[in-house]
């Protein structure tokens, strides 16, 4: 009877430490020994901190300070990490008693940070895909432009061609031009020699013909006889 007793005073003294053990906290540490004076206290916590998970909620009172991790394991990682606190042995961290934020409210801010992620990933996509299609249209430009100057040279050459082709056939007309053109005067003389010659035919033709009286003469003549 008395070892019944003892196995029931036994339970309710097990039972006793369950009820005056302290409460702990899920994902939340407490960082104690923290300096008062530090006006970069906070961003160096979350230099250290944030190193092993993703941090819901960060607290600064003073030399203490409440970090509250995504998950459990990451808040373990950090605890087990040996290496110092902002490089200062005396800095402690250990188990919070309570979550700065409640379950609800630490769901709530990570769907919203999933959120948030999520948009800065999809701008991220766009903004990479806009500078893919700006940098496609860049090349297609880039290759029109090169086409372009490429007919155009074509275009200078074959006028090139057409200029010297024209320049080689008016030089052959001007050397078949110039005997005519020299010829042109000797024909003129020619011309003209012929139309002196006709001339002094027709003098010697003149002075060649006997003198024949007019009728009047001839008339004055029988009068006076």
């Amino acid at each position: 009877g008395d070892r019944r007793g003892g196995g029931r005073d036994g339970r309710d003294h097990r039972d006793n430490f369950e009820r005056r053990k302290p409460p702990q906290a899920k994902t939340t540490l407490h960082v104690s020994g923290l300096p008062k004076q530090d006006q970069g206290l906070e961003r160096k916590l979350k230099f250290h901190f944030y190193k092993f998970g993703t941090v819901l909620d960060m607290k600064v009172r003073g030399e203490h300070a409440f970090v509250q991790y995504q998950s459990r394991q990451d808040a373990q990682s950090a605890l087990n990490n040996p290496e110092a606190i902002l490089g200062n042995r005396f800095i402690t961290a250990n188990w919070a008693k309570f979550d700065n934020l409640s379950e609800d409210v630490a769901k709530e801010k990570q769907e919203k940070r999933a959120q948030l992620a999520r948009e800065k990933r999809e701008k991220r996509e766009e903004e990479l895909e806009r500078k893919t299609k700006d940098s496609e249209l860049k090349v297609k430009l880039l290759e029109i432009q090169k086409m372009k100057e490429a007919l155009l040279l074509k275009q200078i050459e074959m006028q090139q061609k057409v200029v010297a082709k024209l320049q080689k056939q008016g030089g052959g007309g001007a050397d078949a031009a110039e005997p005519s053109a020299a010829a042109t005067p000797a024909a003129a003389g020619g011309g003209e020699g012929a139309a002196e010659g006709q001339e002094a035919k027709a003098s010697l033709s003149a002075g060649a013909a006997p003198f024949q009286p007019s009728s009047s003469s001839s008339r004055g003549r029988g009068r006076g006889v």
